[in-house]
């Protein structure tokens, strides 16, 4: 999606709502609405993708007026990344984060983007570790469906983002 440009995608998920009459969205949306939520401004982004891949999310990031402050990453082909285990994508996504928060400390929040991989331990520990918020393409997208159609969480714990969709009673 990053590789397309922000104004394209959004022109591309306005059609799609136009024509099917219905709520359209996409996953690196739901983490740029998410990073809104949790007030980010300048965000480490991190990811299992190739440098060239990374300059498009930069830039998508950019034009969604966030502060790129650095950009870590550990490439794989969709081949490896397809055949992570739960245990290899925590290991991944954990080392990544640690070395985003490192070449940045006072990001606001970390962009662990990519959504084929198991790494919502690791957001966990890092938002843990760092006192930060860690966003993911899919937890975005979770998130976005719950406050779509006004829901909360079961229990709190699932991270900065989720817990924000309690209620001032909950």
């Amino acid at each position: 999606t990053a590789r397309m440009g922000r104004e394209r995608v959004l022109a591309l998920l306005e059609e799609g709502r136009r024509r099917a009459g219905v709520p359209v969205s996409a996953d690196i949306e739901d983490a740029i609405a998410g990073l809104h939520a949790v007030g980010a401004v300048r965000i480490a982004v991190a990811a299992k993708w190739e440098p060239t891949l990374m300059d498009d999310v930069q830039r998508y990031m950019n034009d969604a007026r966030f502060e790129v402050t650095s950009l870590t990453n550990d490439p794989h082909t969709a081949t490896e990344v397809v055949a992570l285990t739960p245990q290899a994508g925590y290991e991944i996504a954990l080392s990544l984060g640690r070395r985003a928060f490192a070449a940045d400390p006072g990001a606001d929040a970390l962009l662990l983007a990519g959504g084929a991989w198991q790494n919502l331990p690791a957001c966990m520990q890092l938002e843990a570790e760092f006192g930060r918020p860690v966003v993911t393409n899919v937890l975005a997208s979770m998130w976005a469906a719950m406050r779509q159609f006004e829901l909360e969480p079961k229990k709190r714990g699932f991270g900065t983002l989720f817990d924000g969709l309690f209620s001032p009673r909950g």
